[in-house]
């Protein structure tokens, strides 16, 4: 297992974040720690340094993430060999078809997985980083909705 440590907030166009530590990385579109994935022991170290009241942070908020290697993915996504036919298989045909979202007091639902939330007074949505790519469907739902 791999990790990274990334700049959680929005990096709006034209500004360049100066924390010491962090670059860009492509794979990721963030700006992560040394801007590549981390072993467990350079996380742990990096964590100390980083979550650390006293770091230097220019205002930016930080987040980590587990990364599991390509080979792992392939050999855990498979579904067993006891598999019921009828359950959701992400390699089914359905999964062509778009989310279905639904507002339970103040988090979101994509059928019966929770995906979001909306914080603070103004409802900002956070999206929980393993369902990041249903941000812009989430954020066009919320927009057409009648909540």
């Amino acid at each position: 297992m791999k990790f990274t440590i990334f700049i959680a907030d929005v990096i709006r166009q034209g500004q360049y974040p100066r924390v010491d530590h962090f670059e860009y990385a492509k794979q990721y579109d963030k700006y992560i720690y040394l801007g590549r994935e981390l072993s467990v022991e350079e996380f742990n170290a990096a964590a100390k340094l980083v979550f650390c009241p006293n770091f230097r942070n220019q205002g930016f908020s930080f987040c980590p993430m587990a990364i599991e290697p390509v080979e792992e993915c392939s050999a855990t996504d498979a579904p067993p060999a006891d598999t019921a036919p009828n359950e959701s298989d992400p390699s089914d045909s359905d999964s062509d078809a778009p989310p279905v979202f639904r507002l339970d007091g103040r988090k979101v639902f994509n059928g019966e997985t929770h995906v979001a939330g909306l914080y603070g007074d103004d409802n900002q949505l956070r999206v929980l980083s393993a369902h990041a790519a249903l941000r812009p469907a989430i954020e066009a739902w919320l927009s057409t909705s009648n909540q």
